[in-house]
Parts: structure tokens; sequence; C-alpha cells
């Protein structure tokens, strides 16, 4: 498990730069590298996000990224929408 929570708005995780298709790499603890592939990038609304979908058991060894995305409510202090991306290993 990876996480990581930008407390700054500014500094947010550039999620977008991602297409489906593109490999991630991963450097571990024990300095082996793991690779990776996007299977698919989705936006989801916070209220309704399909959160098993999301956060849920896989039947594959899976990688999965989410951040803030959609639009900032300055009062809430948040963003509406969240972009999930979710690889696939490679071997």
């Amino acid at each position: 498990m990876l996480i990581s929570r930008a407390w700054d708005r500014r500094s947010s995780l550039a999620l977008g730069i991602f297409n489906q298709g593109d490999t991630i790499e991963v450097m571990g603890y024990d300095q082996d590298l793991y690779r990776f592939r996007i299977d698919w990038i989705e936006h989801y609304p916070v209220a309704t996000a399909p959160v098993l979908k999301i956060v849920g058991r896989t039947s594959t060894e899976s990688l999965t990224l989410i951040t803030c995305s959609g639009t900032f409510d300055a009062a809430a202090d948040a963003y509406d929408q969240r972009l999930v991306v979710r690889a696939t290993r490679r071997s």
C-alpha cells in the first residue's frame, strides 16, 4: 500500500498525465522495480464513488492511485471528485 496526502491544494498528485496503457514503475524497499500497466482511469463524484471497485480486492496484483479532481469547494475545503487510476502488475 502506498499512501500520500497533499495538504497543500497546489501540490496534488499529477495523475492526469497518465493514459490507459502507460507503464508505472515503483521501486520497492527491496530495491526491486515493480512495473504496472494502466488498465483504466476514471473520475468519480465523492458522494457516489463505487468504493469496493476502487479499494476492494482484485483478482490480480494491482496498483490503485487516487487523487482529488473536479471542482474545488472553498467552503468545504475539498474537491468534489476523485481521479482513480488502476494498473495491473506486469512481469
